[in-house]
């Protein structure tokens, strides 16, 4: 049982990593509209399909971003 609890830990952080990594690539991906450039209808669309991101996480990232700048 421990083992199945240690490896679902470490996906999970693993997840959250990777998700933290999209999000930092979603500024530019807005800006250059590559999501359009690969026939998605928008940015929300694109995340989600392809890194299952929500529309909340997307307009984080993509505020925190522009707060930032």
């Amino acid at each position: 049982m421990k083992n199945i609890h240690a490896e679902f830990v470490k996906y999970g952080k693993s997840a959250k990593y990777w998700l933290r990594r999209c999000a930092l690539l979603l500024p530019e991906i807005a800006r250059e509209e590559i999501w359009r450039e690969k026939g998605f209808s928008s940015i929300y669309d694109y995340a989600a399909k392809l890194a299952g991101m929500s529309k909340a996480m997307v307009d984080t990232a993509l505020w925190v971003i522009r707060a930032v700048e």
